[in-house]
């Protein structure tokens, strides 16, 4: 596995969004995030960048 990401979640304030998020990306996999209002995927790439830093 290349990236594994589980059960991370953002806060804005007393506002969870998203909860619960997971992400598993394998070696060699394209990935793309689709989201019908933006949010919720700036909110997961936020939460893929914290991760990451940790």
């Amino acid at each position: 596995m290349l990236l594994e990401v589980s059960g991370r979640a953002a806060r804005y304030g007393s506002v969870p969004a998203p909860r619960d998020a997971s992400l598993s990306v394998g070696a060699g996999e394209a990935v793309g995030l689709i989201d019908p209002d933006g949010a919720a995927g700036t909110d997961l790439s936020d939460i893929l960048v914290r991760a990451s830093a940790a």
